[in-house]
């Protein structure tokens, strides 16, 4: 039985008593008030590290353990890709949120975590990097309310946001972006790089725990805005992903050792293009979301290559809040 599969017997024992909406999901229903927060752990089947956390916090919360009030549901997302070690099976759980998107077992899925997310006050998904990142950080489209929820919740010091008005990928929806658009606060955590690891249970532990006295706070009148204003937290970096390099071929590749948050200069070389010609990055910025997928001897791709190569993001000069005015 490998780690994953230990936690996720966790949520097999409870379910029976706790089932929630849909499978693999479980929910607790404290009564006190009405208001629902919803947590998402592998929405992609390798990113593990929510797993731990999460199990733990079923267990607490079955037991009473917990001062909280209202109705927590703990959902995961693609547990045939977590079972097969898959970042996913036929297509990426976290970009089929809409009618348009091609058939597929995500789909199906995605259209099952809609129920339940239709339901909810709040929705913080975990995931983790590809690659190591050098600090766990927020991403979601910017939405005053989601903005103030990351705040409360601290874990990440950075967060790489967009207008609300463009999709993460074209033609695509993330879940985060489903809740948001209808208008319920959704944000994503991303804990370092995939598997599960002392730092992404730490995280995603706390940032459970935050959400649940800030949910407790907000059913009794104080306003996420007032709980921020009350904390206090430091600002975040803003970041804006401003470029995407398109994955041209089967040998397209980046040099080794590149990180989320690798700060890069323009005209700098990081790699080399299908026909060996060099990748040169057109503005200073930093790399974020580098893919190395598996190769053979001849530098060709074995198996589903990555849509984007890299992503380069610059630092915001001016607050989301009057950017995205």
């Amino acid at each position: 039985m490998t780690q994953a599969q230990i936690y996720l017997d966790v949520f097999s024992q409870l379910h029976q008593k706790h089932a929630g909406p849909i499978e693999w999901s479980l929910t607790f229903d404290f009564g006190k008030h009405a208001k629902h927060i919803v947590f998402g752990g592998i929405t992609h089947g390798n990113e593990t590290g929510s797993l731990p956390a999460m199990a733990k916090m079923a267990k607490k919360l079955a037991a009473g353990d917990t001062d909280y009030g209202g109705k927590v549901t703990l959902m995961l997302g693609n547990i045939q890709a977590c079972l097969q070690d898959q970042r996913f099976l036929e297509a990426d759980l976290n970009r089929v949120f809409l009618d348009e998107a091609p058939e597929s077992l995500e789909k199906d899925r995605a259209f099952e975590m809609m129920k339940v997310l239709d339901q909810a006050d709040v929705f913080v998904d975990f995931h983790q990097t590809i690659e190591p990142s050098e600090k766990p950080f927020y991403i979601f489209p910017f939405h005053e309310t989601g903005y103030q929820w990351a705040r409360v919740l601290g874990g990440g010091v950075s967060l790489i946001t967009r207008n609300s008005k463009h999709a993460f990928s074209e033609g695509c929806v993330c879940a985060d972006e489903y809740a948001r658009n209808r208008g319920i606060p959704g944000i994503t955590l991303e804990m370092g790089q995939k598997g599960i690891t002392p730092m992404a249970e730490e995280l995603t532990w706390q940032t459970m725990e935050r959400a649940l006295e800030a949910t407790d706070k907000l059913a009794a009148g104080q306003t996420i805005e007032q709980q921020m204003k009350a904390l206090n937290p430091p600002e975040f970096e803003f970041i804006e992903i401003q470029y995407a390099e398109t994955f041209g071929g089967p040998r397209t590749r980046l040099n080794p050792g590149l990180l989320n948050f690798t700060w890069v200069e323009a005209g700098q070389v990081i790699g080399q293009h299908d026909d060996d010609s060099p990748i040169i990055v057109p503005q200073a910025g930093y790399l974020v979301f580098p893919k190395y997928p598996n190769r053979d001897e001849n530098h060709q791709v074995i198996g589903r290559a990555p849509g984007q190569i890299y992503n380069l993001a610059v630092k915001m000069e001016e607050h989301p809040l009057t950017a995205f005015a």
